[in-house]
């Protein structure tokens, strides 16, 4: 997931720094800044998707054994 977001940032980096816009760079920036965001936001959610399975895997063991061969993911 982190190898996808960095080459996007750079495929969009290299569309969006352009010589007219300063010193700054103010576009790409803002745009590389978003894409991280986006990145960050879905690697959130992720760990919320693995924290929630490995609760309901854990609770299963606890309480009846028809569920012996789910795994835990490990993020």
């Amino acid at each position: 997931m982190w190898v996808t977001s960095a080459n996007a940032g750079l495929m969009a980096g290299a569309w969006y720094y352009r010589g007219d816009d300063g010193p700054f760079y103010l576009n790409g920036v803002r745009t590389q800044i978003a894409m991280v965001s986006v990145g960050v936001v879905f690697a959130v959610i992720q760990e919320g998707i693995y924290t929630c399975h490995n609760r309901r895997v854990a609770w299963r063991k606890h309480v009846s054994a028809q569920d012996e061969d789910a795994e835990i993911y490990v993020p």
